[in-house]
């Protein structure tokens, strides 16, 4: 009996030792890794992959993507059918001209109407000289009334309101000229809604709709591009972004082919607030690109001069 307690009170003094043990030292002797090893070995990976990140954008510049300065997507402004698509995909145009045209017979014969309504002065013109003959007559009989009375008080007074009405036709039909001219000017606004114009110059990269397809409010039917100036717009850090200015030269870096070229570029705006999510700060860059050089959508960098 004597011996099996002494046996008991090493064996708890043993395992008193080794729990007395460190975990770690409790892990190798067991083989295994504990859980705050493993935390350890990821935490440390983290901040190695985080310090190559860091190393990689600071030798590399930020990451941008470009797109067209000016870039817009024509919509109908009126239900409507396609009677013609003027310009094809990858035509050039220039500022103002039609690239699509939607069905308007009906418009244009209004206008034509309403053309010729405005146009007839005859009207105007025949109250015009009644007024000027009934003038004439007012004023000779003022005259004989006035010299010695041969011409009725009576007759001066038709006299004198037929003149007073024949200026009120008068400028009855002049306010009716005015409305057939501003209604003929609705017209031809009405019927210019049908010529779809390019309010840019550009390149068109893209008709939605074909001849005979018809058109709701808002629809797109064309897009169009200009190519000739770049757009970048940069999420930098908020110590990266107190620096710029607007008017400050960068240089960027941007893809074309398999290669690389680099672009100078003009910051135009530099955004006054940070993102409260991102802590980041919006700044927008400009650079030209009238050679072509660069496809527009590619990726690259930036890099502060």
């Amino acid at each position: 009996m004597m011996r099996r307690i002494i046996t008991l009170v090493l064996l708890c003094q043993s395992y008193q030792g080794v729990v007395g043990s460190s975990n770690d030292d409790l892990a190798r002797k067991l083989g295994l890794e504990t859980l705050d090893s493993e935390v350890a070995q990821k935490s440390r990976k983290s901040s190695n992959s985080s310090a190559v990140s860091d190393r990689f954008s600071s030798e590399r510049g930020i990451a941008i993507i470009t797109e067209p300065f000016t870039a817009v997507t024509l919509a109908a402004p009126v239900i409507g059918q396609v009677e013609e698509r003027v310009v094809e995909e990858g035509v050039r145009v220039k500022k103002g001209q039609v690239v699509l045209i939607l069905e308007n017979r009906s418009e244009s014969i209004e206008t034509d109407r309403l053309k010729i309504v405005s146009d007839d002065k005859a009207g105007l013109e025949a109250s015009r000289l009644r007024e000027e003959i009934l003038k004439n007559l007012y004023e000779s009989s003022k005259m004989l009334y006035d010299k010695n009375g041969s011409v009725s008080f009576e007759e001066l007074q038709k006299s004198e309101l037929d003149y007073q009405i024949s200026v009120a036709d008068r400028k009855h039909l002049e306010v009716q000229e005015q409305q057939e001219a501003l209604e003929h000017e609705l017209a031809l606004s009405i019927r210019e809604k049908r010529f779809i114009k390019s309010p840019i110059a550009g390149i068109i990269t893209r008709v939605y709709l074909k001849e005979g397809e018809g058109c709701e409010v808002n629809q797109p039917l064309v897009k169009i591009v200009d190519a000739t100036k770049g757009l970048v717009i940069a999420s930098v850090d908020e110590v990266v972004g107190r620096e710029m200015e607007v008017g400050q030269r960068v240089t960027l870096r941007l893809k074309a082919g398999s290669g690389q070229v680099a672009k100078e570029g003009t910051i135009f705006f530099v955004s006054p607030v940070v993102d409260a999510a991102s802590s980041l700060m919006e700044v927008k860059v400009e650079f030209d690109n009238r050679d072509g050089e660069i496809r527009l959508g590619v990726a690259g960098t930036l890099e502060v001069n």
